[in-house]
């Protein structure tokens, strides 16, 4: 499934945008950090970025092996999400 994403913004990227709308994306003040933030922990070692226990829910967000992942553990469901940093880097280079 991790090669869908690339193809994804690929196609994204190809739909007719206002130019409005891509000076509005650039000019919001939080583009840029995130940007920096996911350069920033590309370059990073791997190692949990977020722990978070309580007694009925776990949040764990980590990075490894170039990506991403969040995983979510409570009484009622447990999510697992994984993303790769290049793509999320590429989705806003596209934007």
């Amino acid at each position: 499934l991790a090669f869908l994403v690339p193809v994804a913004i690929h196609m994204a990227s190809a739909l007719p945008q206002s130019e409005c709308w891509r000076r509005e994306l650039h000019d919001n003040e939080h583009f840029e950090v995130v940007r920096n933030m996911l350069a920033a922990l590309e370059e990073a070692p791997d190692g949990i970025l977020v722990d978070v226990r309580t007694r009925d829910e776990v949040i764990l967000v980590e990075k490894r092996a170039g990506r991403l992942l969040v995983s979510l553990d409570t009484p009622d469901e447990n999510i697992q999400a994984a993303m790769p940093l290049r793509a999320a880097r590429s989705a806003f280079g596209v934007i």
